[in-house]
């Protein structure tokens, strides 16, 4: 059953809670793990090693292919525009809703990021999944 054939999606909200509560939940453990376990010392340790990191990879195009997919699962959600549109209360604020939420999505990422690869330097892999020993 597609999901753009859903009029209401009201039904995923607790799903969708759920969901946003583990992502949060692993970002949290993430940078409690590397401020407080290895590498240790801080939020300062991860600051500095940014410093000595180069700040662009080697291959632009390569960075982009290995980003790409995470890109899409992010930001590239327009079949489910109009469902959600239409299951809003006020329908007519969908643009600024949704303008905030990509903004706050990039703003932690890219803290993350920066905090994540400061921690774990040349050691942090592209996808996520690739980083568990």
């Amino acid at each position: 059953f597609p999901l753009s054939l859903i009029r209401n999606y009201s039904v995923f909200a607790f799903t969708s809670a759920l969901g946003v509560f583990a992502v949060v939940g692993g970002i949290v453990v993430t940078l409690l793990y590397g401020i407080v376990v290895d590498p240790g010392g801080g939020l300062g340790v991860a600051l500095d090693s940014i410093g000595s990191l180069p700040l662009w990879p080697s291959s632009l195009s390569a960075a982009f292919g290995g980003s790409f997919g995470t890109i899409c699962y992010l930001f590239a959600i327009n079949f489910l525009t109009f469902p959600v549109m239409n299951s809003m209360r006020r329908p007519k604020e969908f643009d600024g809703a949704v303008t905030q939420a990509v903004a706050v999505v990039w703003v932690v990422n890219v803290a993350f990021a920066i905090l994540a690869l400061g921690f774990y330097r040349e050691a942090t892999q592209d996808l996520i999944l690739a980083n568990l020993d």
